[in-house]
């Protein structure tokens, strides 16, 4: 069981068992579980710092 009160959690945990990834990169096409990762590797592209 995974140890939270939100489902929006418990969806995304679950992704990261099934591979399922809602957010795709525009650049190289990698999928991600969840906008901000997405958005954390978007910045590998444009070369802005955190």
């Amino acid at each position: 069981p995974y140890p939270s009160n939100l489902m929006r959690h418990k969806r995304t945990h679950t992704r990261t068992h099934t591979g399922q990834t809602s957010y795709k990169c525009d650049v190289c096409g990698i999928g991600f579980i969840d906008a901000s990762n997405l958005m954390r590797h978007t910045r590998t592209h444009t070369e802005e710092k955190p």
